[in-house]
């Protein structure tokens, strides 16, 4: 399930502010480029090293950088790709735990002040509430989330356990933009308040889920289930 998208070779120089970042070109020019993900890009951010970069001639910023080479490992940082992975994986059926779902609607409100990745719906009526996060941070072989304090993310597991409370499913896939972990975890060390709230969610009947995903030039694609230890 790759983005579809052929990704340009820079160099990844400095990153200015949360929003942007400076990238040299094969042939010397120097240019600043979108940096897509706010979070602190945490046992990932490491210049100068290699990224990719795709051009969006629509935007402010002419190129956005996607993915960045860390320790050898090719990183995915680009945090919208895990909702559109996860709704191309949706759409073919690809995800055998939402296998009994057979419609998917992407940003559907659900309580005040909350709006879910995807709601599915059964044949029977039954709803699942979906989050998609996106994971690029890893430590020892370990998937972790977030990368900084995230109250956005707490305050959705907290909606998510209300929808379970309320007779719906509820589920969090997590995924991990790189193919060198062996299992995802809450990064408590972080954000104490999220790993809580996990391990509260788990308990209520929220269902968690993490895929690995394989980074190269062509694209990013979900590769394999990972397991998940709160």
């Amino acid at each position: 399930m790759p983005n579809n998208s052929n990704y340009h070779a820079a160099t990844l120089l400095a990153r200015h502010n949360r929003f942007v970042v400076s990238v040299q070109w094969p042939d010397g020019s120097v240019t600043p480029a979108h940096c897509p993900n706010t979070g602190s890009l945490k046992t990932v951010l490491a210049p100068p090293q290699p990224c990719w970069v795709q051009a969006t001639p629509h935007n402010k910023l002419p190129h956005r950088v996607v993915a960045l080479q860390t320790g050898g490992t090719w990183v995915g940082i680009y945090p919208l790709l895990a909702n559109t992975l996860v709704a191309k994986a949706l759409a073919q059926g690809a995800l055998a735990p939402f296998s009994d779902y057979n419609h998917a609607q992407a940003e559907v409100p659900y309580l005040p002040g909350h709006r879910a990745d995807f709601c599915l719906t059964a044949a029977t009526g039954r709803r699942c509430w979906v989050e998609a996060k996106s994971v690029s941070m890893a430590t020892d072989s370990i998937a972790q989330f977030p990368d900084s304090v995230s109250a956005r993310a707490t305050k959705h597991l907290h909606g998510l356990i209300e929808m379970v409370k309320r007779g719906d499913a509820a589920s969090v896939i997590f995924v991990v933009q790189r193919a060198d972990c062996q299992h995802f975890s809450p990064a408590a060390g972080l954000d104490p308040a999220f790993a809580t709230a996990l391990g509260q969610a788990i308990a209520a009947g929220v269902t968690v889920y993490a895929y690995s995903c394989q980074v190269t030039q062509k694209g990013i694609a979900l590769h394999q289930p990972l397991a998940v230890k709160v």
